[in-house]
């Protein structure tokens, strides 16, 4: 989620945020005006009070204003209490008058701190209220309308199971073949590309797996079949299986075919996503390994399937990159999303039957002599009626 920051500068420290801080929730206030979140900041850092708060939220955007790792005067309870020194300080603007910018500054607000409850690895039980430290009636509209639901605001935001491993496929056989000749129409494969990808499909159906979004984990895995990492186009491992960081190349699991490479993948995710028994025999020579039903959805296998599953260099933990969407399993669905738009042409319609020299006479013949069967009977029938 996009961020503005107008920092305190550190000459005002001592004013505003003069202790380091290792926060443990969130302090949720209002502002009692109707200022916009950049004039918030702008406020709060521009006077001498020893009032602070790390962010300010509007319908329109999230200002930041104090570092999370420095303490703010928020809570009003004491140099030493916990709302100020625990605490990170989220005011949320326009209460004062209310009306739909505030709303949409408390939607704002709520996809906003479930955001930093995934980021930081916190449940629900991690929000505070302002009231809770000093008895202050704050967040004070926020509290009219009702906490409780301002709390389950924030829980949808936190409510998403992710995409299930175990599933039933939704892309057709076509779709991934279509979808992997766009991003590079001479794959390296081992077999008839029509073939390869109904392997997907069937291969994924006998386990109850989604075989259209581990295709799609193949094609991270492999760079859509060009290779050039650890993993040889020969050796049929479409999922990186045993391929270590640091590895020589050619240095991982080898099949003996591409069906026996594109079952160990499956078998390799419902390790993960499933303590269910396999149907076929064991092929992955990792399965074992896995703690079964460890990692339920793509989403999860960021720090487990591939290591460290994230950006070091854009965030400082697993979790910061769970909640900006963007791990290994969220390449992978990534990925996905764009293969679904697929639409594959759907096979001409049958013509119209052309007539049969030796059936379509005879069809009339047989027409023509019902007919002349329910005249006669028309004729029985009133010769019978005059006789009575």
């Amino acid at each position: 989620m996009k961020v503005i920051q107008n920092l305190v500068p550190t000459s005002k420290y001592s004013i505003k945020c003069p202790n380091s801080m290792t926060a443990e929730f969130i302090v949720v206030h209002n502002t009692a005006n109707d200022a916009t979140a950049v004039n918030e900041i702008a406020y709060m850092i521009r006077n001498d009070n020893q009032v602070s708060f790390h962010y300010a939220i509007d319908d329109q955007e999230v200002v930041q204003g104090i570092l999370e790792n420095r303490n703010s005067w928020n809570a009003g309870d004491g140099g030493s209490g916990n709302g100020n020194r625990k605490g990170i300080a989220i005011e949320i603007c326009y209460s004062k008058s209310g009306g739909e910018k505030f709303i949409a500054a408390e939607k704002l607000a709520a996809e906003f701190i479930a955001f930093k409850l995934k980021e930081k690895g916190w449940n629900i039980s991690k929000v505070k209220k302002h009231q809770d430290f000093s008895g202050k009636y704050c967040p004070h509209r926020t509290l009219d309308m009702g906490w409780q639901r301002f709390l389950d605001m924030i829980s949808s935001h936190l409510s998403d199971p992710g995409t299930r491993i175990m599933g039933t496929n939704v892309a057709t056989a076509a779709q991934l073949k279509a979808y992997l000749l766009s991003k590079n129409p001479n794959p390296k494969i081992n077999l008839d590309l029509d073939q390869f990808c109904k392997l997907w499909i069937s291969e994924s159906a006998a386990e109850g797996v989604r075989g259209d979004i581990s295709f799609c984990q193949a094609c991270h895995e492999t760079g859509y079949f060009n290779y050039g990492g650890i993993v040889l186009p020969d050796q049929n491992n479409y999922g990186g299986i045993g391929a270590i960081n640091g590895n020589a190349e050619g240095n991982a699991a080898s099949f003996d075919s591409p069906q026996i490479g594109i079952r160990a993948s499956i078998q390799h995710l419902k390790s993960y996503g499933s303590k269910d028994p396999l149907v076929n025999a064991i092929v992955d020579p990792r399965f074992q390994l896995v703690t079964r039903g460890i990692a339920p959805n793509f989403e999860d296998l960021g720090g487990r399937w591939a290591y460290p599953g994230y950006d070091k260099k854009k965030y400082s933990s697993l979790n910061a990159a769970k909640a900006a969407g963007d791990t290994y399993g969220h390449y992978i669905m990534k990925k996905y999303d764009d293969l679904i738009k697929i639409k594959v042409q759907d096979p001409d319609p049958l013509p119209d039957p052309k007539p049969d020299p030796i059936l379509d006479p005879l069809k009339d013949q047989r027409e023509a002599s019902i007919k002349e069967v329910e005249q006669l009977l028309q004729s029985v029938i009133k010769i019978l009626q005059s006789i009575n």
